[in-house]
């Protein structure tokens, strides 16, 4: 779950599509502690101040296509980062790790003894603080070349762990609110995460193409964006209404919305601007609903809150959604259940509003949502 302080939901929607799609993922890019406790978390580095490293929500939002974070040969043109971090959770000047009410500052998770999507996070910054060409108040960081066990180059950044202050600074611009250092949108996020390309398609196009190179089905091709991620991403070929890859969607800034709509700056309570969300799959009759309405099922990093005031969610006693949990493969992570083994079906109640997980009907996604994003697993 996000925090209340740091605006990195383009990491956080995209740490939980990674998760959603093969939780071995995220797994095996965390290692530690070693001999003093340290955490060593993966990236993939572009280089300071890259191309690839958008510095709003703006920018990079409406392309279609890809941006090109592999060769044409599908290596990555990225170099797998390593950065380390201390086990202390980031506390605030009051050297607390959450408010009042148990709202963390920085990221939390709802098993109050885990603590790695904090530690998780605190890397991510640091990292970001290298890859948009940053000093840290901490501390100057550095990088180092090296080779891994099979002789492929990686980097090793190191320096000062960043401070409160350092990650808050990374997305708290007051001068440009939709300034954010922490990758700009959570298409760059998964790129960030996984050294994969990243394709992102605009909603409110009148066509969806499977951009060059993409393995999506060109069955998804159409005037739909509904069917689009049905059919490229949901069928029942792929893991029956579950997303075979992390995908993820970000809003319009407030204001520049297509539908006229109206956004809440209560994440309880309807859509919020400039926010990434992970999409999980999609729901409509095949598969549990009832109102003959197409929904895409959404996850927001905002606590574990519906937006249950909001139209046009699925409503209350229409949102048992089916899907199949499988898990998909994630470059050397394997698909799990492996092979041919029988999926895990699975329900859950898209109309319980303390799970942050929610359909919004297709007939609305593009009013809020600017556009889609996603990596490919392989």
């Amino acid at each position: 779950m996000q925090g209340e302080c740091f605006s990195d939901c383009p990491l956080m929607a995209a740490l939980a599509s990674i998760a959603w799609v093969n939780r071995l993922f995220i797994a095996n890019n965390i290692s530690g502690p070693d001999a003093n406790g340290n955490y060593k978390f993966t990236f993939w580095d572009y280089g300071p101040n890259n191309p690839m490293t958008p510095t709003t929500m703006g920018q990079n939002v409406g392309l279609n296509g890809q941006i090109n974070p592999v060769d044409q040969y599908g290596n990555p043109t990225g170099i797998k980062t390593y950065v380390t971090v201390g086990p202390q959770v980031l506390l605030d000047s009051n050297s607390r790790f959450s408010d009042p009410n148990g709202t963390f500052y920085g990221a939390g998770s709802s098993n109050a003894n885990e603590v790695w999507p904090a530690l998780f996070e605190r890397a991510y910054a640091k990292f970001c603080y290298y890859e948009n060409g940053l000093t840290p108040s901490a501390g100057a960081l550095s990088c180092t070349n090296g080779v891994d066990a099979n002789g492929n180059p990686i980097h090793i950044i190191s320096g000062p762990d960043p401070t409160f202050t350092d990650v808050l600074n990374l997305g708290n611009n007051p001068a440009n609110p939709s300034q954010n250092l922490w990758g700009g949108n959570a298409g760059v996020g998964l790129m960030y995460l996984t050294g994969r390309n990243c394709f992102q398609l605009n909603s409110s196009a009148t066509t969806f193409t499977v951009p060059q190179n993409s393995h999506v089905t060109s069955g998804a091709n159409g005037t739909s964006l509904y069917n689009f991620v049905k059919v490229g991403f949901c069928s029942t070929t792929f893991g029956r209404n579950k997303t075979r890859y992390p995908l993820v969607a970000w809003t319009y800034p407030n204001g520049c919305q297509t539908g006229g709509v109206q956004y809440n700056t209560n994440a309880s309570l309807g859509i919020l601007a400039s926010h990434c969300y992970s999409i999980l799959g999609t729901f409509d009759s095949t598969n549990g609903c009832i109102n003959n309405h197409s929904y895409i099922v959404l996850r927001t990093t905002f606590g574990l809150s519906d937006p249950t005031a909001l139209t046009n969610v699925s409503p209350s006693g229409n949102g048992l959604w089916s899907y199949d949990d499988v898990g998909f493969q994630m470059g050397s992570t394997p698909q799990y259940p492996p092979g041919n083994a029988p999926r895990i079906p699975q329900t859950l109640d898209l109309s319980k509003p303390t799970d942050a997980i929610f359909g919004l009907d297709q007939a609305v996604f593009s009013n809020y949502f600017e556009s889609i994003g996603w990596v490919e697993g392989y």
